[in-house]
């Protein structure tokens, strides 16, 4: 059977004879280049298919409607499991997606049926930044985007025309691995963090103090300096959480539970099933956290949980404290830093513990591991729990353990296997929907991380993303050329731009929600028996239902009453949680 899908290279040539003047390899005549945030990495992606990629049911291009396509450097779990039916789970990515299509003509103006590559480099917040700021003074390193090119590898599936199912159900997608294309260095045009860019100086700068090790080089600091160059809009609430191994998780809950101090109907926590619950989820106090975090704990030992001794002699690691962390310039660290430390917030607020990792048991130190995505951070906590070893962004045991050296042969990150220890760690609630990892989230002070407590107010680990774009004059794009736009933008390519950045950053209710329901944890995997919960994403909004409505239950309104706002109505993080101006 003849394939359905046009080839790279012969893309690029039919548009070099139809006298389209190509750019990047897939010649796309509109290029949209994101840097920033891991956290969204996965729903980022869902956003721009469901709210903006537009689906004829035709996969015959002639059409004029191209079938739309998703380029990644590594796809880490393939879309509904592998069932080209199935819409969930998500696809998940690793740090570089392209996403290839014609917008919907419903869009209107200059979006209705463009043809638009976006890129989205998922290089932390800091890459969504300062790149977008000031690309001339930013690193490289930070400015990296995928090209696919002809070594991009389509992912087949049992479906005639290999078309994958987005979360929506209905918009159908064509999946290139692209793990040999390779990077070029390209200006982005915009960037989204997990909080405003004045969060990302100082000791939350991308590349503060020591990175992780074995990098070479490490990056030097890269403070953001306002340039009055960015527009700046806020987005969704994203909801953050403090993670724990599974042994800490389970002691914890163990002790917890015969002190009385979880529900009756945990009595059978002895399943896996019913530990995962809302209801059975222990709960660490916020003060423990900041004191581990600020790296003033060493041994668990030191300090019991309400009161419960924690019994550590089934890890090797004993009553040491571990802790994952991400590298500086991390949004998901910045957040962090802000909830648990008021960085950047309060003078001489606490700092978070910088890498250490090999400390020996009888130093009063802990181990902290640093990591620069949110998928290392998956590994880190799994490595951890299951004592399967992990090296940071290679695969062990490429590098001995030992102190970080000039040309890399040396990683003092590393964690060799049959490592495992009482870990905690801190990421997005759309981390580890599926349970597959070995760790979970904990409640904070008794509240859980859920959707509900956070629309309801009672859990504020929430911080809303910033969405900024790099501007002319007024709000005309800047677009730069580099490794992949090669030929500067013409007045059509800077309205699709103009048009696209108006919007980007306000996703409709149903789009939150068609995300969101890609982020429900069922601990059985009975669909609908009611032990499902959910994390993901809320839309401040001072006209937000009174009750909570956006649940699992086939909720379809994801806004909430509370933001992070200052009394004139301008996002701030550091601002406490309150109603939406």
């Amino acid at each position: 059977m003849r394939k359905q899908y046009i080839s790279l290279l012969g893309l690029v040539a039919a548009l070099l004879v139809s006298g389209q003047a190509s750019a990047g390899l897939l010649g796309a005549p509109n290029e949209i280049f994101i840097g920033g945030a891991t956290a969204v990495q996965r729903t980022f992606h869902l956003d721009i298919m469901l709210r903006f990629c537009n689906w004829d049911g035709n996969v015959n291009d002639a059409d004029g409607v191209i079938t739309p396509r998703i380029y990644t450097d590594k796809v880490k779990s393939l879309p509904g499991g592998g069932n080209a039916t199935a819409a969930t789970p998500p696809l998940g990515v690793a740090d570089q997606i392209v996403i290839h299509c014609n917008f919907k003509p419903s869009l209107g103006g200059n979006l209705a049926g463009a043809e638009v590559a976006v890129y989205k480099f998922n290089g932390g917040s800091g890459t969504g930044v300062a790149p977008v700021a000031n690309p001339a003074t930013a690193p490289a390193a930070d400015q990296q985007y995928l090209d696919p090119d002809s070594s991009c590898v389509l992912k087949t599936n049992s479906d005639a025309n290999n078309l994958w199912t987005s979360v929506d159900g209905v918009t159908r997608f064509q999946l290139f691995e692209c793990a040999t294309s390779g990077t070029k260095t390209q200006a982005p045009d915009g960037g989204i963090s997990d909080v405003e860019p004045k969060i990302f100086k100082g000791e939350l700068a991308t590349g503060f103090g020591l990175s992780v090790p074995g990098v070479v080089p490490d990056k030097p600091q890269n403070d953001f300096v306002p340039a009055g160059n960015l527009i700046v809009k806020p987005g969704a609430g994203a909801v953050f959480g403090v993670a724990a191994t599974l042994q800490l998780y389970d002691e914890l809950q163990n002790d917890q539970f015969a002190a009385g101090l979880l529900d009756s109907a945990c009595t059978s926590i002895a399943t896996r099933a019913l530990r995962d619950t809302v209801e059975c989820m222990p709960s660490i106090p916020s003060a423990l956290v900041q004191s581990i975090y600020s790296g003033e704990i060493a041994k668990w030992s030191d300090r019991d949980p309400y009161g419960q001794a924690l019994d550590t002699t089934g890890v090797t690691q004993g009553a040491k404290v571990n802790f994952c962390r991400r590298t500086a310039g991390s949004g998901t660290n910045a957040q962090t830093a802000v909830n648990f430390l008021r960085t950047n917030c309060i003078v001489d607020a606490p700092a978070m513990r910088t890498f250490a990792n090999n400390v020996p048991a009888f130093i009063n130190a802990p181990n902290v591991y640093e990591n620069s995505g949110s998928s290392d951070m998956d590994d880190c906590m799994n490595a951890l729990s299951t004592g399967a070893g992990f090296n940071g962004d290679w695969a062990f045991p490429n590098f001995p353990v030992g102190p970080p050296t000039a040309d890399g042969t040396g990683d003092s990150s590393v964690i060799e296997p049959g490592r495992t220890a009482f870990a905690l760690g801190y990421n997005s609630l759309e981390r580890n929907v599926s349970l597959a990892r070995a760790y979970r989230f904990l409640r904070i002070d008794g509240n859980a991380p859920t959707l509900e407590e956070a629309y309801n107010g009672n859990y504020s680990d929430i911080y809303y993303l910033s969405y900024q774009y790099r501007v002319s004059s007024g709000t005309t794009p800047d677009p730069i050329i580099g490794g992949i736009r090669t030929v500067a933008a013409d007045a059509t390519e800077l309205a699709v731009l103009k048009d696209f950045f108006a919007v980007w950053n306000s996703p409709t209710a149903a789009a939150v929600q068609a995300v969101n329901d890609g982020l429900i944890v069922d601990p059985d995997g009975v669909a609908g028996n009611g032990d499902e919960w959910q994390g993901g994403f809320l839309v401040g909004d001072a006209a937000a239902p009174q009750v909570f409505s956006a649940g699992p239950a086939a909720g379809t309104d994801p806004r909430t009453p509370w933001s992070r706002e200052t009394a004139g109505g301008t996002a701030d993080s550091c601002q406490e949680l309150s109603l939406k101006n």
